[in-house]
């Protein structure tokens, strides 16, 4: 049987418990830290406010620009000033009709200029128009009236291949109610 030591030449040898398992010691980080550090990897601000009460108003439209890189959505953060309850729905396969103000994703390295191949459109011009009757409905829920945030956590396993997108609509109680996402994602060379 063989010895593993450190490749510093320190001398230390890799310990085994009474069962024979190696036992380490290591410092992990998430992916979307990993990828924070070679600047691919950011985060996009969209907002709305409510203009109808209770009708589906989008919010985002969020697509990969790209034809070979990927988009790994790690998470979503909604976040709404509503005394009520606001409804959420989040759709795979979301079409842009029109309209809406475009995002540009913030790299999070802020030392790197790298940017982003997300194309990010969203309501604050109250003009954005996302078609989702061919789109397949991925979250539906509700929050405010107490929860004023949410946070999704998809770890990176919401993938968007090229030219795939998400939408978001919502509905709120009362004309004027703010409804903000925020998206981070990172972006990479495979699925």
């Amino acid at each position: 049987m063989g010895l593993i030591e450190d490749g510093a030449g320190t001398g230390i040898k890799a310990k085994v418990d009474t069962e024979q398992r190696l036992l380490t010691l290591a410092v992990t980080k998430s992916r979307i830290v990993d990828r924070a550090e070679v600047g691919e990897s950011y985060v996009a601000y969209s907002r709305h406010a409510i203009e109808v009460v209770d009708t589906n108003e989008p919010l985002v439209h969020f697509a990969n620009g790209d034809t070979v890189r990927h988009i790994h959505i790690d998470k979503i953060v909604l976040a709404t000033n509503s005394a009520g309850i606001v409804k959420a729905e989040l759709f795979v396969d979301a079409t842009l009709t029109s309209g809406g103000s475009l995002v540009l994703p913030l790299n999070t390295n802020r030392s790197n200029g790298k940017a982003s191949i997300a194309v990010t459109r969203d309501n604050r011009s109250d003009d954005l128009v996302i078609g989702t009757v061919a789109a397949k409905e991925f979250l539906d829920m509700r929050f405010g009236e107490g929860q004023h945030t949410v946070q999704i956590e998809f770890d990176g396993a919401l993938i968007l291949g090229p030219g795939d997108s998400f939408g978001i609509i919502v509905e709120g109680p009362t004309i004027g109610d703010k409804v903000r996402a925020s998206t981070y994602f990172y972006e990479d060379e495979g699925a």
